[in-house]
Order: structure tokens, then sequence, then C-alpha cells
């Protein structure tokens, strides 16, 4: 479908609003509710008329921490509207949201707040704690409730008009993952989206008649522009499900996909896994997957093998195996850089893994890891794989992948010396990402400058080893961390390494202690820790990362990881009747969380429980103790004495 394109994402809602797009929010399995792209359009600038009153105005910035998709997008617009910059930032369970939330507030300008109450307390609990916290006294008067923002919206119903836009003037910024350094905000312009949202369109074939469904949270690029503002533009009707949803019962997913007659639906990869964790547990007669044409797959580094699995998997309910359509994107691009033909089967090569380095001779070979193949660069966005000083390779050449076009960045908001970092001597940006092509298609090798990737997340090692610096005896230049990817793997192992000379079990409490600092810290699940007689350098004094994650790989730490998980790892069963609530809980949260403790009085987080664990416990849990307890139970009482006392209280534990 050729799109004749609109200036301006305001121009993009009055079209939407005028053919009568229709939007569905699915907040559980009979809860829902929809509204129409013109009710949108009228509650945006009601939403627009309350900010003003606040006294925000066209250029100020407006952070959006919110977990409710319909208010967010009616708040969102508001800001398009107004000249508002609005600037999503997820909520999360963890500290590591919060810290995000108050580093961003404190790169801004003029900003304001807009959160629900439950983001209310876990800042307000949290900001005394951290050395950007007195930035909510600053903002204190433009700290917004959503109760109350809601509550004015209902009674006064005048509607501001929106405010002249050009395509050139800012719409939004998105703000990097930033858990360990500082996020750096990614400058959007109107023109920035109208051209990735189109190029994505007509690469997909998308037309009006197409619907779209996505659990993706609207905090991040692809669930944001990929399954909202695309829709939007094209004119097609979409649903949205809450991600708490997915993460509690990501069976639902499929099944609402095929109740709207979904045509375009996505997941990365850890998505993927949490809905085939759950796919044997339920019976899925019924299911009829045969209107979806596309599943996106493009968040994260992709796993062909787990990808054919999925489609194995799905195939007797109708999903077609051209259904997974790979692609390649990142915020600076606006999202979209190059997508797989959608009407062909995933492809992939086979590569030995140690000619993936920059500037090295691809290898091919029949039992090396496979790569996924990402088709070309979209229609409106030139990309090339080039030296660092922005000089083509040939094909089958590893090197850095630059872009280039209207859909591209013009950089980092505040953030001078990054915008000048991520641009080439001739103005292409520079991705950070190794890739090549092979027979005109782009493959992705890995990251540039170490950069670790886990479960779409950007981790700099850099801010993981100053992190382990602050346990006692650990000092900068005795750690380094790195990413490594295991054959056909999801995603990069994280591993840490820490100069030691005593014997193993002697390491085990250093191993303990980082591993419950950085996901304490950062929120982020270390693979291992493990202990290094020296730390590998190069003849610079530059310390060697990949050379460290070519020993894991090579399994030369195999010894250690062993002697250390009896230590640092399950802990062996609780003392504990084995029939009792207490020994039922150990058993699956430890068969979840592998090698790491977990004492009956342990806190799930402190043993470094991940947001797809967390929901995964939940779901074997509510199996085994039906409807007693519900996922926000485990994020309060996180210790499995305390939930063993709730659970066999019925879920009435006194106060």
């Amino acid at each position: 479908m050729t799109l004749e394109l609109p200036e301006t994402l305001v121009d993009v809602l009055d079209h939407a609003a005028r053919d009568g797009v229709v939007i569905t929010f699915v907040h559980g399995g009979a809860d829902e509710e929809q509204i129409s792209a013109e009710q949108l359009r009228r509650r945006a600038g009601q939403w627009l008329h309350q900010f003003q009153k606040a006294g925000i105005g066209q250029g100020d910035e407006l952070v959006l921490f919110l977990r409710d998709n319909a208010r967010f997008l009616e708040a969102f617009w508001g800001c398009l509207m107004g000249g508002i910059v609005p600037i999503p930032v997820a909520v999360g369970i963890a500290d590591q949201h919060r810290v995000k939330l108050l580093k961003i507030l404190s790169t801004l300008k003029r900003p304001a707040l807009l959160t629900d109450s439950d983001a209310d307390r876990l800042l307000k609990r949290g900001a005394s704690e951290s050395e950007h916290g007195s930035v909510l006294d600053t903002i204190a008067d433009r700290w917004m409730n959503l109760d109350d923002m809601v509550g004015k919206v209902v009674g006064d119903t005048t509607r501001a008009d929106p405010v002249p836009r050009k395509g050139g003037d800012m719409a939004f910024i998105q703000f990097s993952s930033g858990s360990t350094g500082a996020p750096k905000g990614v400058m959007l312009t109107h023109t920035n989206l109208i051209y990735t949202t189109s190029d994505m369109s007509e690469g997909l074939d998308c037309t009006p008649e197409d619907r779209s469904f996505s659990w993706m949270p609207l905090t991040h690029d692809m669930g944001l522009i990929g399954f909202h503002l695309m829709p939007m533009l094209t004119r097609m009707s979409h649903a949205i499900m809450d991600t708490d949803v997915f993460s509690r019962r990501p069976l639902i997913w499929l099944e609402k996909a095929a109740q709207y007659k979904a045509t375009l639906i996505c997941s990365p990869n850890f998505g993927l896994r949490h809905y085939l964790n759950s796919f044997g547990r339920r019976d899925h007669e019924g299911l009829d997957l045969g209107t979806v044409r596309v599943l996106l797959n493009g968040a994260e580094p992709i796993s062909v093998a787990l990808c054919r699995e999925f489609n194995e998997t799905l195939a007797p309910f109708g999903l077609s195996e051209t259904a997974m359509t790979t692609a390649y994107g990142l915020a600076e691009a606006s999202l979209s850089v190059a997508s797989a033909p959608h009407w062909e089967p995933l492809d992939s090569v086979a590569v030995e893994p140690t000619s993936l380095g920059y500037r090295s001779a691809v290898e091919y070979r029949d039992d090396g890891i496979l790569l996924a193949l990402h088709g070309t660069a979209v229609a409106n966005c030139d990309l090339r794989v080039a030296t660092r000083e922005g000089e083509p390779l040939p094909e089958d050449i590893v090197g850095e992948l630059q872009i280039s076009g209207p859909n591209v960045t013009s950089g980092y908001y505040g953030n001078e010396a990054a915008t000048a970092e991520v641009f080439a001597p001739d103005g292409w940006l520079r991705t950070g990402d190794l890739g090549f092509f092979h027979d005109g298609n782009l493959v992705i090798a890995g990251r540039d400058k170490d950069l670790i990737i886990s479960n779409g997340q950007n981790i700099h090692p850099h801010d993981l080893e100053l992190l382990a610096t602050e346990c006692e005896g650990i000092m900068l230049g005795n750690v380094i961390a790195a990413g490594a990817r295991k054959p056909d793997a999801e995603g990069d192992d994280i591993v840490m390494f820490i100069k030691h000379r005593g014997d193993i079990e002697a390491f085990a409490p250093t191993a303990k202690t980082v591993r419950a600092l950085v996901y304490a810290k950062a929120g982020i699940n270390i693979t291992h820790v493990l202990p290094i007689r020296a730390i590998p350098r190069t003849t610079s004094g530059k310390m060697m990362r990949h050379a460290c994650a070519e020993e894991y790989l090579s399994g030369a730490h195999d010894y250690a990881i062993a002697k250390l998980a009896p230590t640092i790892g399950a802990g062996g069963e609780p003392e504990a009747d084995k029939n009792s609530t207490a020994a039922i809980l150990h058993a699956i949260l430890t068969k979840i969380i592998g090698d790491r403790e977990l004492g009956l009085d342990d806190d799930f987080f402190d043993a470094g429980i991940s947001s797809p664990e967390l929901s995964q416990a939940f779901q074997m849990i509510d199996e085994r103790f039906p409807g007693v307890i519900d996922i926000t139970d485990m994020i309060d009482i996180s210790t499995i004495n305390e939930l063993a006392q709730f659970i066999d209280s019925g879920g009435n534990l006194a106060e």
C-alpha cells in the first residue's frame, strides 16, 4: 500500500480519526476497553488543556511513567498536539526503573512528571537512597498523579486546540535502558517517525484491512512506534495488551490474536521462549492462527533455533511457515532499518564464530552457529557495512553497521559528546553493531566495543565493573565483564571475571556478593561470576573482554563453574517437611533460577530473579495452589517462608 505521507503525527491522528480506526486495550481475558481514534483525539485535547492549565507548554518535557496503556496514549497524543515533548519511561518492578527515571529527570531542562499511585509510592520510597533523588523536590509543582488528572479530564471536557507543528519539530525522546550508566535520550522528530512507520508499513505490505496485536510495552519503540504509530499511519485498527498480562499468562497472547483475527503480531526471543515454556500445560483445541501473516522478531539478536522451534510448535494451529519475519532496528533509526521478506520462510547462514571479528572475512561451515538473514534496508534508510571511519567493505567482510536517512536521529538530547561520537566523519550514524552482507542480505555478527545485549537491554561492561568495585576487596582493573553467546543460544551469557589467586571454594562468597549487588543496583542477572588469575590486556593496557568471552565459550572455566555451583547454587532441599508448602515453593523456585542460591528466608530479588522468571514461578505456583495468590503478592511477600505462610492462610495473612 502506497501512502501519501502526512507532515506530522498530529496529521496521522486526524486521518485515523476520519477513517474510523479503533484501538482495543486488553487488560485480561474478558477485561478490555475500546476507543476510536476520534475519541482518542478528543481525549488528547482534554489532556492537553489540563497540561496547559498546570503550566506545561510547548517545548517542555513530560515524562510518562504509567502502566495504564489507554491513559498513556491519551496523554502522549495530548503532548504531541501541544508541542510538549513526551518521554516514555517503563515503570517496572525493580529499583533500576526508579533509578533510570531519576537519572532522566536530572538531564532535562524543564521537566514535568505524570505517574500513577503505585509509581508515586515507588519513587517516594526510594528517592532518599539515590544521589539523584533531590530532583523530585525541584519538580514538586509539576508532578501529576494519574488519578487526579483523570478526574480533571472527566470533570472538564474543554479541549485545547493543537499547536501548529512542522515535520522537523521534535515529537518525543526515546531514552536508552540506562540501568548501569547514564541513559541517552534519542531525539525523534515527526519526520523521523513518519518515514520509519511508512517504511515499515510498506515493507510489510500493510493495508487498513490488516489488524495488529501486541503485548510489547508502549515505552519500547517496537510497542509504541511499530504497533501503534505504524497502524495509525496505515489506518488499521489494532489491539494492545498489557505487558503484565503476557508476563503472567503468556498463552493469552495467541488466544487473543486468534480471537481478533490479527494479521500482524510481534515478539522478541524472550517472549517466544516465555510462551513456549507454558504451551505444553494446556489444551489448545480451537486455536486458529491462520490469519497471522507476519510475526515480527527484531528486538534483540535473533535465535534461529528458537524461531524454528516456535514455528514447528505452532504450525499445527495454522501458523504459516513464512510468518516469522526477522528485522533489524534501533532507537536511533526511529525503529526500522532492515527486514527480511515476509513472504519467505526464515533463512540463515552457518558461520565459524571466531571469524566474526571486526574486518574479518566470514568463514562458513555446516556445523557453525546459525545467524538469521535480515533482508535489505527499508525504503528510506541507507545501510552500509563499513570501517569505523566510514569506508564501505565488500560482502562477507565484517564491519560496523552505519545508517543514513530521514528516519535517523540527529543525536542525543542535551548530550553533545555522545552525539559527536555516534556519527562517522561523513555524517552516517554508527550503530555500534557489527555485521556483513551475504548474497545481498544483512547478517548481524555482534556488538562492537563489547556492548552486551540481554533481553533487549543494552549493557556496558565498564558499568558492571564499576558496580562490582562497591564490593569489599574488589578494585577497578581487577574485574572484567563480558557477554558471550553460545551456539544457537537465545541471548548472551553475562559473565564477570574477578582476579583471584586462592582456592575456588574460597571465591564463592565473592561470587554471591557480586551477583546480588549487581542485581540490586541494576536489575541485571549475571550468569556466572568466575575467578581468573590475571586480567588479559593489550600491549597498550586495555582490557581484552573478547578474550575472556572466548575462553568462557571454549570451556576453559567449566571446572570452576562446576566447583562453585554447589556452594553458590540452590543449596539443597530446605530444612522442612518435604511435603510442606515451603518445600514445594523451594522446589519450584530453585528449578527456575538454576544455580543461584535461594534460602527459605532469602529475598527473591536478592537472588536475582527476573520479571520473566517471576512470572514463570507464579504460573507454576498458581497451578499447585490455584487462586490463592496474585503475582503482585510475590513482589510484596518475597521470601519462601513468608509466601508459604500466606498460602497456608488462604491468602488472608494478618497484617
